[in-house]
């Protein structure tokens, strides 16, 4: 019995928040904030390469943007944000390139007027 109690202890103590990093709603509110920031400034540097991609070079574009954004927002901004270093492993590396993906599919979309995909000059052959 003395063991299971002591497992559980250390079960426990893993799981439970750090006290000294006591986070309320409003450092919720704030990180959501900047994150939102933070994915409208990449969409906007995106915008500027991939509305004129092939529909393949425009994926692996995006994944590898994906994986870029992984390692400047977990391993970069973490010196001045270091709520982020706890999101790190492979959920965030997958999400970060499906992230990619999708945003340069929203770019190629949303990058002409009419809301048609601009195809590049390869593509029209």
């Amino acid at each position: 019995m003395a063991k299971r109690d002591t497992g559980a202890r250390v079960a426990f103590a893993r799981c439970a928040p750090d006290r000294r990093h006591r986070h309320g709603p409003s450092s919720s509110v704030v990180a959501t904030l900047i994150h939102f920031a933070l994915s409208v400034v990449y969409a906007a540097i995106a915008m500027l390469f991939v509305r004129r991609l092939s529909v393949k070079l425009a994926i692996l574009t995006g994944a590898v943007y994906g994986l870029v954004l992984y390692g400047v927002n977990l391993h970069r901004l973490t010196a001045f944000l270091p709520w982020f270093s706890v999101s790190r492993g492979w959920v965030t590396v997958l999400t970060h390139v499906v992230f990619g993906i999708t945003l340069v599919g929203a770019c190629r979309f949303l990058g002409s007027a009419d809301g048609s995909v601009e195809r590049s000059p390869a593509e029209h052959e």
